[in-house]
């Protein structure tokens, strides 16, 4: 059972690695929080002067802390107050608003909404957590836009928007938490590993106390050790023990007179059993299955497989058995590559001619490359790909980010398979020999006949009594 074992501890490892690395790359609920939201083409005018079909980007921040209600359900109430919020419309102006914003979706709005005094942007529902655990996008066509001008910005300009129907794309961004994996020990006879193994639970650690409560796992494997091999047959039974020795015979019986003939002598004494056979000798131990090994290696960034950089992870049967992953013996190679830097933020405005104007604001990060995702699941013995059990991985980009890597994301699957059992013993050697039998008992001697002629019984003895005297004098 060594290579079983061995196996176990180093797929052990290897998904925890893994677990981690994925957790890594997709993001958590924490403080601060932001929002971002686009309108694909706004009309309106800053300051007296008109604009037509402007792409404007609101940004706002705040802290998880004044986040009210949910979790999301249908018809839930949901609130984040004390946002501050900045505008740019592209090639128009770019400032920041003077008063606190707030979000919120709840079933009198239909959707979500960003609000600020009088002003309102409101556009369709959202099935996630607006403050939730993980980051998320979502796009509207034929939103409302109502927002007069009467909050101004910090600098004392009014900018206002016209009421029409435009797509928005609302994002909501946080900063990642930190990631946790752990693992216990299964006793045998536990319900998910019969045999016993490993349970691996993943997960962030949203109360920063270092370990993962149970609200806060997000997922939960088992790695369970191979069934013991079957038994050696049965060592081939040692061969009887010699007859014990016959009997003393008895006496012989007084000659009867002539008549009625003598009964019968009784059966001698049995012999006693003999010793029993020496037992055989166990049969040798079966051959150890050899040992998969799984060995990683980090990739920098302009690395042929992984343009950004990454790991790459080699499995295989140490065929050497010298506890060395050698380039011959890897089976199959698996990479987990960092996703793409997003793009450049746009330039921000240059200020008008003549006096030194104030800085322009930075511009908007990129929107965040597409996340890496993995996924671990356990095959059972007798599965197709793993005859002996062991789990499947599967790797690729978030395209939809939903934080779930869906079939048609899946780029590549590597198997990490269980050893199969050890060979059966050999028989054992021939068993101990059976004891000696009883000795028979001794014969009696028979009563005498009343007087007469001799029976035959006695004229037999006395013929067998004369031919033996004859043959002790010659």
């Amino acid at each position: 059972m060594t290579a079983p074992r061995t196996l176990c501890k180093l797929t052990l490892t290897l998904i925890s690695m893994l677990a981690v690395f994925a957790l890594q790359q997709s993001a958590a609920m924490a403080a601060p929080l932001t929002y971002v939201i686009t309108l694909d083409s706004a009309d309106g005018s800053f300051n007296g002067s008109a604009f037509t079909g402007k792409e404007t980007i609101f940004t706002c921040t705040g802290d998880s802390d004044n986040y009210t209600g949910g979790p999301y359900a249908s018809g839930t109430t949901q609130w984040v107050e004390e946002l501050t919020c900045s505008v740019e419309v592209v090639g128009v102006v770019t400032g920041e608003y003077a008063s606190a914003f707030r979000a919120f979706q709840a079933p009198n709005i239909s959707g979500l909404a960003l609000m600020g005094g009088s002003n309102r942007l409101h556009f369709g529902a959202v099935a996630e957590d607006i403050a939730g655990k993980r980051p998320f996008t979502t796009s509207h066509a034929g939103n409302t836009l109502q927002w007069s001008g009467s909050e101004l910005l910090t600098t004392g300009e009014p900018l206002i928007f016209s009421n029409k129907a435009m797509t928005v794309t609302f994002q909501y961004l946080t900063q990642p938490v930190q990631a946790l994996v752990e693992t216990a020990a299964l006793a045998a006879g536990d319900a998910n590993c019969p045999a016993g193994g490993q349970q691996i639970d993943v997960g962030f650690d949203y109360n920063s106390s270092g370990a993962l409560d149970a609200d806060e796992i997000e997922s939960t494997s088992h790695i369970c050790n191979g069934s013991d091999g079957s038994d050696g047959a049965d060592g081939v039974d040692g061969s009887d023990g010699a007859d014990g020795t016959d009997g003393v015979d008895g006496t012989d019986g007084t000659d009867g007179t002539d008549g009625v003939d003598g009964t019968d002598g009784t059966d001698g004494v049995d012999g006693m059993d003999g010793t029993d056979g020496v037992d055989g000798m166990d049969g040798t131990d079966g051959v150890d299955g050899l040992t998969t090994l799984v060995k990683t290696t980090m990739l920098p960034a302009g690395d042929a497989s992984c343009a950004s950089g990454g790991v790459q992870v080699d499995a295989g049967v140490d065929a050497s058995a010298d506890g060395v992953l050698d380039d011959v013996e890897i089976g199959a190679t698996h990479y987990i590559c960092h996703g793409a830097d997003g793009a450049d933020g746009a330039d921000g405005v240059d200020g008008a001619d003549g006096a030194d104007g104030a800085d322009g604001t930075d511009g908007v990060d990129g929107r965040e490359g597409k996340v890496s995702l993995s996924t671990v699941t356990p095959l059972p013995q007798g599965d197709e790909d793993c005859p002996a059990g062991g789990a499947r991985l599967d790797s690729g980009l978030d395209a939809s980010a939903d934080g779930v890597l869906d079939a048609d994301e899946v780029q590549s699957t590597s198997y990490i398979c269980n050893g199969e059992d050890g060979l059966v013993g050999a028989d054992g050697t021939d068993g101990v020999m059976g004891a000696d039998g009883a000795d028979g008992a001794e014969g009696g001697c028979s009563s005498s006949g009343a007087p007469g002629a001799p029976g035959p019984i006695g004229m037999l003895l006395v013929a067998m009594g004369f031919l033996f005297t004859r043959r002790r004098k010659s």
